[in-house]
């Protein structure tokens, strides 16, 4: 059992897979693709990111297991403070959900907030703990918990 973190962009250029002509979902098509050249492939994971500029994105984490698509809740960031080290942390909170067995919705909600939460510091290391990042979750954006 593999997990591969992959998204439009890899299909194409890295691996190949014709372009999706479709008006439907295109991750799912791209993630079916690659399950059948690559069969030991179990679980597929990616961000979609929309730049509006370089201080301002909006970001969404995708998941494809057990033949079922998992999108996350969109986080717009703005302002930016360093983009550097936010696939690390989106991929560390995808390993994080996995390894303790979350569902799979809560598995990409939890690798997006950390992936959206490294965004808002500077450095290549995300520093935010378990519990930090469960708060953000749990309160929808970056508002102060008392």
């Amino acid at each position: 059992m593999d997990y591969c973190s992959a998204g439009k962009m890899d299909a194409l250029y890295s691996l190949g897979i014709p372009e999706y002509m479709g008006v439907d979902n295109e991750l799912i098509y791209y993630y079916q693709e690659i399950q059948k050249r690559f069969p030991n492939i179990s679980i597929l994971y990616s961000t979609k990111r929309e730049v509006i500029s370089a201080s301002s994105n909006q970001l969404v984490g995708t998941l494809w297991m057990d033949q079922t698509y998992y999108e996350s809740q969109v986080h717009f960031m703005d302002p930016i403070m360093d983009r550097v080290g936010g696939g690390d942390a989106f991929s560390g909170g995808f390993l994080h959900g996995i390894l303790v067995q979350k569902a799979p919705q809560e598995i990409i909600n939890f690798a997006t907030a950390a992936s959206a939460l490294k965004h808002t510091v500077h450095g290549d290391c995300n520093q935010f703990s378990e519990s930090e990042v469960e708060s953000f979750l749990a309160a929808g954006s970056g508002k102060i918990i008392r």
